[in-house]
């Protein structure tokens, strides 16, 4: 795919805030924190060696829908828009897949797994959130071309 010079002026043109994406830059920043405060729950599980309980993965689901649907609600639709979304989706895996670690280990399904791939995969998590955000900007400051 060639890029035109209109595309690479857009993308490369810093987009000031305006009236009209003020609120949605905060509506995302606002909705970006809520879901990495399930990284920052993750986190002290981690720490403490508790196991995250029952009901884990339909928090994590639940939180990463609603920063998902705060984009959708957002953002035009638009490749940055699907990678926004992709990249909500990964965060959700890397949180699941930690915990999914820890509840196989309390069940006696999985050895204990280290400190240091579950911190690993909870910044993947977190990267991910704000990457998403970056995206989302994007995806409002360039108008979804």
């Amino acid at each position: 795919m060639s890029l035109t010079h209109e595309q690479l002026d857009n993308w490369f043109t810093f987009h000031s805030p305006t009236e009209e994406t003020t609120p949605k830059y905060a509506a995302l920043r606002e909705a970006e924190y809520a879901a990495a405060d399930l990284c920052a729950w993750l986190a002290t599980c981690i720490e403490d060696r508790t196991i995250p309980g029952p009901t884990f993965h339909d928090r994590v689901n639940t939180g990463c829908r609603a920063f998902a649907e705060v984009i959708d609600a957002n953002c035009p639709d638009s490749a940055d828009k699907s990678a926004t979304i992709r990249c909500v989706r990964l965060a959700r895996n890397a949180l699941n897949e930690a915990g999914a670690a820890m509840i196989a280990y309390s069940e006696g399904r999985a050895p204990l797994p280290s400190t240091e791939w579950l911190e690993r995969l909870n910044g993947i998590a977190r990267d991910q959130l704000l990457l998403a955000r970056w995206q989302a900007c994007s995806a409002i400051a360039c108008g979804g071309r």
